[in-house]
């Protein structure tokens, strides 16, 4: 009888996977996004991710790093929001942080409008006190109160481009604040101004504002 032949043995084909370029391309850009290609980094990212995936699928297993395509999309999505974010929590500190020297400004306007000349000059730092004497900023004063009409306020936005501030402390002794408003009186309507403002004796005090004071900035 004849002998029935043996199974053959089973082949094994071993296959190198290689990591997908795109899904690479796309991490690096998520990972930009962070820091020289805000935006446009992290929405490179996701949509190279998303290439990178369907690629990836349709390799029949030949292509890997499809934890990396996936990564590369949650980086951007991350990327993404974070701009958003950074704007407003920016806004927010600027607000926050000038809140102080902005009541000082505001306080100036309004002694100011009810003819406390004295007290808006007391308000003054010295070396503005030093440059313009009381007398002569009473009378300018005068001038200004005919001219500009009854003080409405002011508006200090950083979305609408009104409002620049910027806050440096020196050895946690000196601080300094600039920033730009936009001041509204009844006669001349709205007028931006600068302001500059800097602490002595632990309180804020003017340094200049424009139109108002001899220091121009």
């Amino acid at each position: 009888m004849q002998q029935q032949p043996q199974a053959a043995a089973a082949v094994q084909y071993v296959v190198n996977r290689k990591t997908s370029g795109v899904a690479i391309f796309g991490f690096i850009l998520s990972l930009l996004g962070f820091c020289c290609l805000p935006i446009i980094g992290p929405l490179l990212g996701i949509l190279f991710g998303i290439i990178a995936i369907v690629k990836i699928s349709g390799s029949s297993g030949l292509l890997g790093g499809k934890g990396l395509a996936i990564f590369a999309i949650l980086i951007g999505i991350v990327g993404v929001a974070y701009i958003p974010a950074a704007i407003i929590g920016g806004h927010y500190y600027c607000m926050e942080a000038a809140k102080e020297p902005l009541g000082k400004v505001d306080a100036l306007f309004k002694a100011i409008d009810r003819g406390d000349d004295k007290a808006a000059y007391a308000m003054l730092s010295k070396e503005v006190q030093d440059k313009l004497p009381l007398i002569a900023f009473e009378k300018a004063m005068q001038q200004y109160r005919s001219k500009n009409g009854i003080y409405k306020g002011y508006s200090a936005e950083l979305w609408d481009g009104n409002f620049a501030f910027a806050f440096n402390i020196e050895n946690k002794t000196k601080a300094i604040a600039t920033m730009y408003i936009t001041v509204k009186y009844s006669k001349t309507g709205e007028t931006k101004r600068g302001i500059g403002l800097q602490k002595e004796g632990g309180r804020w005090k003017i340094m200049f504002v424009s139109g108002l004071t001899d220091e121009r900035k």
